[in-house]
């Protein structure tokens, strides 16, 4: 069996999942060099069978050693072509069980959040983690531009996303949220395409 370092200059691919161009399929983006369509998996199980027929696959960093190791035990993917294994850099974050709190939910206001699909999360001094079903640096650009603060982006499921934003923002319709911190509707990035 290949060490880690061969396992990965075989099958890791140098462009992060968080880089590649979104699609339709907010759990599927398309690479450019490695020329498939990547899914996101959240298992060294998943990773192996979508890698055995031909797909593209993004598992978060942490995971990585977990998936190549089952990568290079896998007689189906020796000898397996170009690179297709992507690193997730953002972190996961489970919205059914993360509960926000008024402070931190009002820093965008509740039409931001529901054009936007974002949820804050937590706050680390002037930081500011936001949770989104498809985050791109653009997402993370347009959010720390209007915001006026450094802004990081966190991997939600995209149905545990919708809740999320019933569950928090259906009941702050009509509050003002807390001043200058809070992003209102005539934000610049409200509707703007990635």
């Amino acid at each position: 069996m290949a060490n880690r370092e061969e396992l990965e200059a075989r099958h890791l691919c140098g462009v992060p999942y968080d880089e590649l161009a979104p699609t339709a399929n907010q759990l599927e983006r398309r690479c450019d060099r490695c020329k498939r369509a990547v899914h996101l998996v959240k298992s060294a199980a998943q990773a192996t069978e979508l890698l055995a027929k031909g797909q593209g696959v993004a598992i978060q960093r942490r995971g990585l050693p977990v998936a190549l190791d089952a990568i290079g035990k896998d007689a189906r993917l020796q000898g397996a072509g170009p690179p297709a294994v992507h690193a997730l850099e953002a972190p996961w974050v489970d919205l059914d069980k993360h509960a926000p709190t008024n402070d931190i939910l009002w820093n965008l206001s509740p039409d931001v959040a529901r054009a936007r699909r974002v949820v804050p999360v937590a706050r680390d001094g002037g930081d500011l983690l936001i949770a989104s079903d498809n985050p791109t640096p653009r997402l993370q650009s347009d959010l720390a531009g209007a915001l006026g603060i450094r802004v990081h982006l966190a991997m939600a499921d995209a149905a545990a996303m919708s809740r999320a934003l019933e569950r928090h923002y259906a009941i702050h319709d009509g509050m003002s949220g807390g001043g200058g911190d809070v992003m209102d509707s005539g934000s610049s990035i409200e509707n703007s395409d990635d």
